[in-house]
C-alpha cells in the first residue's frame, strides 16, 4: 500500500529503491540513530584507511569500492536519521562545486604539489 502512495508521489522511484530505503529505515528503528551515527564514522574511517591504503600502493581497486559504497550507505541514512532532504544536499553540492570551479579558475596557489600525484 506504502509503495504504491511512494511511487505516486516519486515515479522514478523503483521497487528496489523502496526496499533499500525500508532496510535502512528498519536498521535505524532496531539499532537507533545515535548508533547508527556511530557507524557512520567507522565506515567513514575505513574509507579514509583504504584510500590510505591506495595511496602506498597497498589497497585494492575492490576494497575501495566496497568501502565507498558503505560510506554511500550510512549518508542515506545520515539523511534519514537528520532529516535532511536530497534538495538540501543538492543545494550545497551545487554551492561547493561553485566554489570549487571559482578556484579552479583562479590564479591563487593551491598547497598542493601535483608533481607528487605523478
Amino acid at each position: 500500500m506504502k509503495t504504491i502512495k511512494i511511487k505516486k508521489l516519486l515515479p522514478k522511484i523503483t521497487d528496489e529503491q523502496i526496499n533499500q530505503s525500508k532496510v535502512l529505515v528498519d536498521a535505524i528503528k532496531k539499532y537507533g540513530g545515535k548508533l547508527q551515527s556511530v557507524v557512520a564514522i567507522e565506515e567513514l574511517s575505513e574509507l579514509q584507511k583504504e584510500i590510505s591504503k591506495f595511496i602506498r600502493c597497498k589497497g585494492d581497486i575492490q576494497g575501495l569500492k566496497e568501502e565507498i559504497a558503505d560510506v554511500y550507505i550510512v549518508l542515506e541514512q545520515l539523511k534519514i536519521i537528520y532529516n535532511i532532504s536530497d534538495y538540501d544536499i543538492d543545494s550545497y553540492k551545487k554551492f561547493k562545486i561553485d566554489k570549487l570551479k571559482e578556484l579552479i579558475e583562479s590564479n591563487t596557489p593551491w598547497e598542493y604539489d601535483k608533481e607528487s600525484d605523478q
